[in-house]
């Protein structure tokens, strides 16, 4: 992840109402938006104690923006 300040910030979508983490890669090249509500849905993520057992989430919990 990025470097200080402010490399992770997470909101409530107005949208749907999902809780939403933004990340930033170290170069500020590249943005991920992790859902977290689809990430600690077990239909969406299925998961058994540790929900990122797998090191990955489907694509519908999270999408990559590609920053200018």
């Amino acid at each position: 992840m990025g470097l200080d300040p402010h490399t992770l910030i997470a909101y409530q979508s107005p949208n749907s109402g999902h809780a939403i983490a933004l990340m930033v890669n170290e170069g500020a090249t590249q943005m991920v938006a992790v859902d977290l509500t689809k990430m600690l849905d077990g239909t969406t993520v299925p998961a058994s104690g540790h929900v990122c057992t797998s090191g990955t989430l489907p694509p519908t919990a999270e999408s990559f923006i590609a920053l200018p």
